[in-house]
């Protein structure tokens, strides 16, 4: 809006700086072609500033877009990194558990080898008498 009120004071200006520069009031006559001629280059600024506007506004969807789906790509990567912290967790407690469970099945072993070696060496002593 500013951009064609900029424009067509700029028109205005250039047109009173030239008339201004003429002798006399009488040599400040346009013909029609004349006239028609400024019309047009004025129609046609005013166009060039809609059409720039336009394209601005285009611009400004765009942008606004954009964020957009950076926000939500920026959301599902955060729902990413979390789901995996769980997971993350749950594997810590799983491994947890499984050296827990080893350590019992160790534990098992060697109480009952040693179980088996006392018996057997009872057993050996017992059968040597």
């Amino acid at each position: 809006m500013c951009g064609r009120r900029c424009v067509l004071g700029l028109v205005l200006l250039v047109l009173f700086f030239s008339v201004c520069s003429v002798s006399s009031w009488a040599d400040v006559v346009l013909t029609d072609e004349e006239w028609a001629e400024i019309q047009a280059e004025v129609q046609s600024i005013l166009q060039a500033n809609r059409n720039l506007e336009i394209e601005l506004e285009n611009m400004k969807k765009l942008r606004v877009e954009q964020e957009l789906n950076s926000t939500i790509a920026l959301e599902e990567r955060q729902t990413q990194i979390e789901i995996l912290e769980n997971q993350l967790k749950s594997c810590r407690t799983s491994s947890t558990e499984l050296i827990a469970e080893t350590n019992r099945w160790k534990t098992a072993f060697w109480v009952c080898s040693g179980v088996l070696v006392t018996v057997g060496i009872v057993g050996g002593i017992g059968w040597l008498r």
